[in-house]
């Protein structure tokens, strides 16, 4: 993943969470374009946190560049930008995140691998999946939302009998064109 990313974290102690979720939109908006990833293991994502609303990681290195590209002037646009907040809007079926590798004109809700025995593929009234994202000033998507279905599941779950061919195949093309789009857009 680190290959087609500007950074990958994982955060592996709990209490580095939010300054590393922090970190991560300020890097997402700084500089080149390019996705951040962050990996939350399921044991920090079920750990209960409070929320302090300050603090960010220290990445010396990339803030000395950007703090040396500041002062060339490079990034005045961006710094005008910044205060704006993007909506969440629902994906088109005609945007190009679908349409990329594999045309995904039929798009489904994918279960959790939780659900494939009990019959009830949703939680909490969660029965529509949508396809939202956030768009950047140029009309491309810098965060795209599967929204009411889990496509880390149909990931993980490929290889597994049990769980049915149909959604790990929607969920491996609906990858496919995310890494693809974000390689070219």
């Amino acid at each position: 993943m680190g290959a087609c990313a500007k950074h990958v974290f994982l955060v592996t102690d709990p209490a580095q969470l939010e300054a590393t979720l922090r970190t991560a939109f300020t890097l997402a908006r700084s500089g080149r374009p390019g996705p951040v990833v962050v990996d939350v293991p399921k044991d920090v994502q079920n750990t209960a946190l409070s929320f302090r609303g300050t603090g960010e990681l220290a990445l010396t290195g990339y803030r000395a560049r950007l703090r040396a590209s500041d002062q060339q002037g490079g990034w005045v646009a961006i710094k005008v930008q910044r205060p704006g907040i993007r909506p969440i809007v629902e994906i088109e079926s005609a945007d190009a995140i679908f349409h990329t590798v594999y045309d995904l004109d039929q798009r489904y809700q994918v279960p959790g691998e939780w659900s494939i025995h009990t019959g009830v593929h949703y939680r909490n009234d969660g029965y529509t999946a949508h396809w939202r994202g956030i768009y950047d000033d140029r009309g491309r998507l810098m965060v795209a939302i599967a929204f009411n279905s889990d496509l880390g599941d149909s990931w993980e779950w490929a290889d597994d009998s049990d769980y049915p061919e149909e959604y790990s195949a929607l969920g491996i093309r609906i990858g496919a064109n995310y890494i693809v789009y974000s390689m070219t857009h």
